[in-house]
């Protein structure tokens, strides 16, 4: 994380939970590696301009469980067993590949 990276660090998008046991270190790797703005909180739905860092407070076990299980397909389920955070990755996967930022 010391040297730039061949990937541009503006198409890199992170997302961890405020209560991940290792959310401060996450979150200075992100610092590490310059990723552009500051943590956006957000809940399950993206904002209509995605931040490079997001982070959400949702309460998703202890903080040991929080450290994966949010990202995983065991994760929290909403609406019809479909993954909470569904949205919230498909506008980190649509923003890699329309490098405006826009979640649509």
């Amino acid at each position: 994380m010391a040297h730039p990276g061949v990937t541009p660090v503006t198409r890199y998008y992170a997302f961890d939970s405020r209560r991940d046991m290792y959310a401060d270190r996450i979150t200075g790797s992100w610092r590490a590696l310059h990723l552009p703005g500051r943590p956006q909180l957000l809940g399950s739905t993206p904002p209509h301009r995605l931040a490079h860092q997001l982070v959400t407070d949702r309460r998703i076990g202890d903080r040991r469980q929080s450290h994966s299980l949010f990202i995983t397909d065991r994760g929290p389920r909403g609406h019809q067993d479909s993954p909470v955070f569904q949205k919230v990755w498909a506008a980190m996967l649509r923003a890699v590949r329309q490098p405006s930022g826009i979640a649509s």
